[in-house]
């Protein structure tokens, strides 16, 4: 990815995110830092979501299409969890990086419940896309 941040829009008025510049998307690092937090869980004995690891391995193949939920909670997961152990881990920073990657505002905190870890909290959502489409105006 050059220097332009990506951006996005709501899709249907629901929480799945539309990538209005996929074309700027850099699959290859994209999917280099999927394969990483899969991979990588030494110092934190959870494996990755096998679901948001396919929801995320299908949208890097064609970032056109709406990105779920579900994908973009399960990866803010690692590093806005209550867990200190998982959100100092490897894999918790890696994920913070793709975050970073994809867009410009970091939540203030977890987007899902821990019981419902793939479906937002619309409150918490709406705090976080707010600050979203302010920083991606100014990329």
């Amino acid at each position: 990815m050059g220097s332009k941040k990506l951006q996005w829009e709501r899709g249907d008025g629901g929480f799945d995110l539309i990538c209005l510049n996929s074309d700027t998307l850099d699959k290859k690092m994209a999917e280099k830092l999927l394969q990483k937090i899969k991979a990588v869980y030494d110092d934190f004995k959870k494996p990755f979501s096998d679901k948001a690891s396919e929801l995320w391995k299908n949208w890097v193949k064609n970032p056109k299409q709406p990105l779920p939920e579900a994908a973009y909670c399960l990866l803010s997961n690692w590093f806005l969890t209550g867990s200190r152990a998982a959100n100092i881990s490897i894999r918790a920073g890696i994920a913070l990086l793709l975050w970073h990657k994809l867009f410009c505002a970091i939540p203030g905190s977890r987007l899902s419940d821990p019981k419902r870890n793939g479906k937002v909290i619309p409150q918490k959502f709406e705090l976080w896309w707010e600050n979203q489409q302010k920083c991606q105006d100014d990329c």
